[in-house]
């Protein structure tokens, strides 16, 4: 049985597809999202998008009376090998803002970060 992958592969994919069917989205960028798709998401193994995506997360950020609930996005790509990083940072530019620099730590290498220090203290 073939793997499915890691759910970030998911996640881009379906991220792929929901920006190439937008109707806000230009004719060239969902020409071009719609290209990726046939060519690249519906023919590669998955081991071979893990090649050019590193990373990709959505989750919801924590609710605040006065501005309410927002999602935020975090994705990383290899710049050589995946040409849709800029066509989704013109996207998604209009309603956030853009940060670039390593992902954000996550639990696990905050924990193992704390335990190190003891341990070396």
């Amino acid at each position: 049985m073939e793997s499915l992958g890691p759910p970030f592969v998911h996640v881009w994919t379906a991220l792929i597809k929901a920006v190439g069917m937008d109707l806000q989205t230009g004719a060239d960028v969902k020409t071009m999202f719609e290209k990726y798709w046939r060519e690249v998401v519906l023919r590669v193994q998955v081991i071979e998008l893990l090649g050019q995506v590193r990373r990709c997360r959505v989750r919801t950020t924590r609710k605040q009376e006065s501005k309410g609930e927002k999602l935020r996005l975090t994705f990383g790509v290899d710049h050589r090998r995946c040409d849709q990083e800029a066509p989704l940072i013109k996207y998604f530019n209009k309603a956030g803002r853009l940060k670039y620099g390593p992902d954000p730590r996550g639990s696990l290498e905050r924990d193992a970060a704390k335990m190190l220090e003891q341990l070396v203290s």
